[in-house]
């Protein structure tokens, strides 16, 4: 597996063929096609827990709601809203982490 080393000029996430992204954050795997779910309602997934850059794709799901900072959302309340914001994908890996009691 090739590693990127200019993460400067990543301007979001790069899927490898391999199925990896590359982020800041390192290396995460993407599920398996068979475990991968593209919906645009996400509302109506059942899981413990939802990151999304998209207030609206959080607002009335039934799972953990975790807010990734971007421009768009960076003046909204996401704590008073019942979401969890993280900034970056460490983040983001430690608040599922905790969540799972790791």
């Amino acid at each position: 597996m090739k590693a990127i080393k200019d993460t400067k000029r990543l301007s979001g996430l790069i899927v490898d063929w391999q199925k990896v992204v590359y982020s800041a954050a390192g290396v995460i795997p993407i599920p398996a096609s068979d475990q991968l779910i593209i919906t645009f309602h996400k509302q109506l997934l059942q899981g413990d827990v939802l990151i999304d850059d998209g207030v609206h794709n959080l607002e009335g799901g039934s799972y953990t709601k975790v807010l990734m900072t971007a421009p768009h959302n960076r003046s909204y309340d996401a704590e008073a809203n019942g979401m969890i914001r993280v900034n970056n994908w460490s983040e983001a890996i430690a608040v599922v982490d905790r969540l799972a009691g790791k």
